[in-house]
């Protein structure tokens, strides 16, 4: 099928992504997973499918080991039926990168929405009964009164900093790299993600962007807009020192204060906690094979209310997608999981693509600080990484500087 019938088809389904993926559906549930039917035809219409029968066999290996010893095999079905509808979304994410030239029309046409609801949910902050729908109201660290954190209509603000990631992060290159003039489009973006106040997706992005010109200083001597770079090292450094004098006792440093000091329970349950909590979970079943698909939601509740001394958790889950890999296929799964990480970074040779550079930097050091083997932001960001269709005016050999190719 060619690129010109699928656009369409395409980006309709990545404005559900983005924005609307889990409105009005139950926990765990996405309208990508509603789609699954497509899916499957559009793999057998591109021969697609025997990839994914490779993941399908290595599945049910694992289930054949896993399903005699597992206490609830219903949600271990249930899970397993989730885990078979999130891989096709994946491969056939992957088969429109993969070949596909209009990828910057789609993060153009996503950046522009998204200023619509940013505009939206920044009104709704004046409207007291509309403003849980497009912000996040929980609180984020203790003794930090709660602020409102933007998220839109997904579920979480931390989820949607990482789903609007990879745009940020393509615009972000543009403006250093190719010194573009999409403004309004890139401001908005980091606009966002600022609302969103998740502190790992910023974090990280910036550790990604910093080891990426880290690497690449000789070959991109020269081609840095260090304008913008100083400008905005200077902005940020302006920001931080403002708040230190005149409001010391703000979100950002109370809750690195809480960090530092491990009062923070959410940086902690989702980097190190994790860890501790799968392994002491996991190795009451099988430390090679783990305990299974949808098993720790009930023989990791009891530990979890102990290790946290909670009276009752209603939803226990590992808040780190390395962690949560191991708690339900074990060792074996976290061996599997970096050897297809290793070989296709090797296959698809990221190296050659700055922009590919920086989403792998990225979701690699993410992964050990949060997300969830479910989670189809993460998916979506590794498949952009592999992709080495995607945006050739950032391959290494190609590197051009003329904004009007883009």
């Amino acid at each position: 099928m060619s690129n010109y019938k699928t656009y369409p088809l395409f980006l309709f389904v990545a404005i559900v992504y983005t924005f609307f993926n889990s409105v009005l559906l139950p926990e765990g549930l996405y309208y990508t997973t509603l789609l699954t039917p497509f899916f499957f035809i559009n793999l057998i219409r591109q021969k697609y499918l025997k990839y994914y029968f490779h993941f399908l066999i290595i599945s049910l290996l694992f289930a054949c080991i896993q399903l005699p010893t597992v206490e609830y095999p219903k949600d271990y079905i249930v899970s397993f039926v989730l885990l078979q509808t999130l891989v096709m979304f994946v491969l056939n994410a992957y088969l429109f990168f993969k070949t596909a030239h209009a990828t910057g029309n789609v993060f153009k046409s996503l950046a522009t929405i998204n200023i619509v609801l940013v505009l939206v949910a920044l009104i709704t902050l004046f409207i007291p009964f509309i403003r849980p729908v497009l912000w996040y109201l929980l609180p984020i660290s203790p003794d930090i009164p709660i602020i409102p954190r933007l998220k839109l209509f997904t579920f979480e603000a931390s989820y949607y900093s990482l789903v609007m990631f990879p745009i940020a992060g393509y615009y972000a290159l543009k403006k250093i790299l190719l010194k573009s003039e999409y403004n309004i489009l890139f401001f908005t973006l980091c606009l966002s993600l600022l609302l969103s106040f998740s502190l790992g997706v910023m974090i990280t992005s910036f550790i990604g962007i910093i080891f990426v010109l880290s690497l690449n200083m000789e070959k991109l001597k020269g081609r840095v807009n260090i304008t913008f770079l100083m400008i905005t090292c200077w902005g940020v450094l302006a920001s931080l020192l403002v708040l230190f004098l005149f409001y010391r006792h703000n979100p950002l440093f109370g809750r690195l204060q809480n960090i530092y000091t491990g009062k923070d329970t959410s940086a902690r349950g989702r980097i190190t906690d994790s860890f501790y909590i799968a392994w002491n979970v996991t190795k009451t079943k099988s430390i090679w094979f783990g305990a299974g698909l949808g098993q720790f939601k009930h023989i990791g509740k009891e530990f979890s209310n102990y290790f946290y001394s909670y009276s009752k958790i209603p939803v226990t889950r590992v808040y780190n997608s390395v962690a949560e890999t191991f708690c339900i296929y074990g060792a074996l799964g976290v061996i599997l999981r970096f050897y297809a990480i290793i070989y296709l970074f090797i296959k698809t040779k990221v190296w050659e693509n700055y922009y590919r550079q920086l989403l792998f930097i990225f979701i690699f050091i993410y992964q050990f600080t949060g997300s969830y083997l479910f989670n189809p932001a993460e998916y979506v960001i590794w498949i952009l990484a592999f992709s080495p269709a995607l945006f050739p005016q950032f391959n290494r050999t190609n590197f051009i500087l003329n904004t009007k190719q883009l």
